[in-house]
C-alpha cells in the first residue's frame, strides 16, 4: 500500500479541505475521520498502481473529540454535537481506534517522509 499525503497545518484546514475535495452540490456531507496516535486523518482509496493500492491521506497533527463533529465552514469553528440537524453545517464522524494497522502505516509513512 502506498500513501500520497495532503498535509495541513491545523485541524480546521483539514476539515475545510476534506469538504472541498469530496462534497457535491445538494448533498449534505458527512465524512469519517480517525483520531489516532496524535494525528487526525481521512483516508480515501485512489486506485491501484500496478499491484499496489494507492491511498490519499489527509493528515494533520492534533486532536479532536470522538463522536459527531459539526463544522461551520464560514466561521471555521467546530463543536461536538449529539445529532446531525443543520443543513448549513458540515458533519464528521470522528473515531479513536485502539489500534489500526492502516493507521500505523500512515503514521510511519508520514513520519518518514515529513520528519524534521
Amino acid at each position: 500500500m502506498r500513501f500520497e499525503f495532503v498535509v495541513f497545518k491545523s485541524v480546521v484546514d483539514l476539515l475545510s479541505s476534506v469538504n472541498a475535495y469530496f462534497s457535491a452540490p445538494g448533498i449534505r456531507p458527512f465524512f469519517a475521520l480517525d483520531s489516532y496516535r496524535g494525528y487526525i486523518m481521512h483516508l480515501t482509496a485512489l486506485g491501484t498502481d500496478r499491484d499496489e493500492i494507492v491511498m490519499l491521506a489527509f493528515v494533520t497533527k492534533g486532536s479532536i473529540p470522538a463522536g459527531i463533529i459539526e463544522y461551520d465552514l464560514v466561521a471555521k469553528k467546530f463543536a461536538q454535537v449529539e445529532n446531525i440537524s443543520r443543513p448549513d453545517k458540515l458533519y464528521f464522524a470522528v473515531v479513536e481506534p485502539q489500534s489500526s494497522t492502516v493507521g500505523d502505516q500512515v503514521v510511519a509513512a508520514y513520519e518518514s517522509s515529513y520528519s524534521q
